[in-house]
Order: C-alpha cells, then sequence, then structure tokens
C-alpha cells in the first residue's frame, strides 16, 4: 500500500500538517532503504513483504516519537500480528532504527 494512502487511513493525512508530512517522508524514507531488506521466517517472505509499508510507518512514528494506532496499522497492513511485529523487528535491525 502507498505510504500517503496508508496514513490518511489512519488519520495522519501527509496534506494536513507538517508534522504529517514529516512522518510521510521518514517512512518513505525507509521503505526505500528497505527495498533490499529480504523478510524471511517461517511466515514467509510475501507476507513479510505485504507488510513492509506499515511496518515503515511504524518504524517512523517511533524514530518522531509520534505514536500512531498500533491496532490499526497491523490491520491496514495486510498481514497478521505476527507477522507485522516480525517485519518491525527485521526492519528495525537491518535500518538500525531507534526509538526516540
Amino acid at each position: 500500500m502507498n505510504i500517503d494512502l496508508l496514513l490518511t487511513r489512519l488519520g495522519r493525512d501527509p496534506r494536513q500538517s507538517r508534522e504529517n508530512r514529516a512522518l510521510a517522508e521518514k517512512a518513505k524514507e525507509y521503505l526505500r532503504r528497505a527495498k533490499n531488506v529480504v523478510i524471511t521466517g517461517k511466515h514467509g517472505a510475501a507476507k513479510g513483504e505485504i507488510a513492509k509499508p506499515a511496518a515503515c510507518c511504524a518504524l517512523a512514528t517511533d524514530f518522531l516519537g509520534d505514536p500512531l494506532d498500533t491496532k490499526k496499522v497491523k490491520l491496514l497492513s495486510g498481514a497478521t500480528e505476527k507477522v507485522f511485529d516480525a517485519t518491525v523487528a527485521t526492519l528495525r535491525t537491518a535500518l538500525g532504527v531507534s526509538t526516540k
């Protein structure tokens, strides 16, 4: 799913404020950097790939200290909760993302 569309569905439309725009840009940066990161595991690579945009949004909110509704992010990710959590953990490690 497109980052802008995902954030809009989460009530954080990037066109509405500077903070939302910064969140969208950070999530897009993470998604670009995650392009070559392969999500593997018992859940399968394809499912982890589906969750990448939502996982990048979650990482961006953690980094910027601006939380989103985690349940809604997981629901919109298109993956199960376990796959989403594994994808976030893998990307956090691979991209070297820390929380604020």
